[in-house]
């Protein structure tokens, strides 16, 4: 019995340690989107080169770099970490990446002490899997010996998508350089935006439209949304406004009615309301705060409710783009309610995923859930509808997009609009736009 129990032990101690999977930069139909101005700034027009095919050159396979036009303007190969690029001009390749790098390494050292100082290194996630990332600064050697780094503008670098510059592009910005990378679009569709890295999601956008389910009571079940239209200023601050249509299940049929002001400031989301339709009682209201690190406890809900952040989940992906979702328990017997219900989980950019926009915190009354939240048509996040409740309502089939708002007519003043005037500007589904 020892004896196998030592060779259990011994046995352990050779177990590989399995490395995190490194994601490949060049995968035939991604393509990197370009803006380019004038040297003036001005004029931009939009452009794009795309992996399709390769091609061997001595021997090595090398894949291709083409414009619109199907023309190839450079060829690729990646090989342990690092990404070569073949000149057609020069017919000689060189090394354009290095994921190997570390720390205080230096790239493309000219061996006087110039080159690429990796100042960083980090993790991001990028459709939801973990990536290495390195921020790398101009380092240079004066002729006295002292050194200059340029850690002020530093380029990142991105396993499987490049630099934040562009594929060709790996060292910072130019004052000259008015070329600008949008976004990486990957072969099935999805995008990648290298503002996200270490950016907070907005949470206050025109156009984003909420989608709900209302569960509780079942005789009024049914779709509801709140939407951004529009802006004002409540109380001296610069707000978006925040309509609700078919907000409250007992009048499920009431026109768009206005709810407040919304506004964000350094991960806090606030809702502005006047008590009373008067102008000296103004309430902020406190509905999110994404700036608080696990442990943190706080209040929400002007100080009604008494929340702990128990976990942040990196890197969530919800329809190509990733999000960070913070995970809070409810302190119940603190505040005096006993319910039971002891976490929410709210997502950066969405909100809760619970009942409503409001319901920050899980508690008793009005049920359902989010379904879909979308930005100017596009979805950022959605759920499909439960098979029970689709049994409720009677359909083989329930999407969880825009199609579930209302499609009645409104002015910009919430009256539903029966036969709309040409050049009347009309709400729809959370968009505004003129009858032709």
């Amino acid at each position: 019995m020892m004896k196998h129990l030592l060779f259990l032990f011994m046995s352990t101690l050779f177990v590989p340690v399995l490395a995190q999977q490194y994601h490949p930069i060049l995968e035939d139909g991604k393509s990197w989107h370009y803006t380019n101005y004038d040297n003036m700034g001005e004029n931009p027009y939009e452009y794009s080169y795309a992996l399709h095919g390769d091609t061997v050159i001595d021997g090595q396979r090398y894949a291709a770099y083409r414009n619109e036009r199907g023309n190839a303007s450079s060829l690729f190969r990646e090989e342990g970490g690092k990404v070569y690029v073949y000149s057609l001009y020069y017919k000689k390749e060189r090394l354009l990446y290095d994921f190997t790098l570390s720390e205080g390494d230096l790239f493309n050292s000219d061996g006087n002490g110039n080159g690429l100082l990796v100042a960083s290194v980090d993790t991001v996630r990028v459709f939801g899997s973990p990536r290495k990332c390195l921020h790398l600064c101009l380092k240079w050697q004066y002729g006295n010996g002292m050194e200059g780094i340029d850690y002020d503008n530093p380029v990142v670098w991105v396993e499987g998508m490049g630099s934040d510059r562009g594929l060709l592009n790996t060292y910072p910005i130019a004052p000259n350089d008015y070329e600008y990378l949008n976004y990486i679009e990957m072969p099935d569709g999805r995008k990648y935006d290298f503002t996200q890295i270490g950016e907070q999601v907005k949470f206050v956008e025109e156009g984003k439209v909420w989608t709900y389910f209302r569960t509780d009571p079942p005789a009024y079940m049914h779709f509801f949304s709140l939407f951004i239209q529009g802006d004002t200023i409540m109380d001296g601050k610069e707000c978006k406004k925040l309509y609700g249509d078919h907000y409250d299940y007992h009048v499920p049929y009431e026109p768009i009615c206005f709810l407040g002001g919304l506004y964000e400031e350094e991960g806090k989301v606030y809702l502005v309301d006047n008590v009373y339709n008067t102008t000296d009682q103004w309430v902020h209201e406190l509905l999110y705060d994404f700036s608080h690190q696990v442990g943190d406890t706080f209040t929400v809900d002007n100080e009604r409710y008494h929340l702990k952040l128990v976990e942040i989940r990196e890197g969530e992906d919800h329809h190509g783009r990733d999000y960070k979702a913070h995970v809070l328990q409810w302190d119940s017997d603190r505040d005096g309610w006993n319910l039971g219900y002891k976490y929410v989980t709210w997502i950066e950019g969405i909100g809760s995923t619970y009942q409503d926009l409001f319901e920050v915190c899980p508690t008793m009354g009005k049920n359902g859930f989010l379904t879909s939240v979308t930005l100017n048509g596009d979805t950022l996040y959605s759920r499909d509808l439960p098979e029970v409740f689709k049994k409720m309502l009677g359909v083989k089939h329930v999407t969880t997009d825009e199609s579930q708002l209302s499609d009645k007519k409104y002015d910009v003043s919430g009256r539903q609009i029966k036969e709309a005037r040409k050049g009347q500007i009309m709400i729809s589904n959370g968009k505004k736009f003129v009858a032709r």
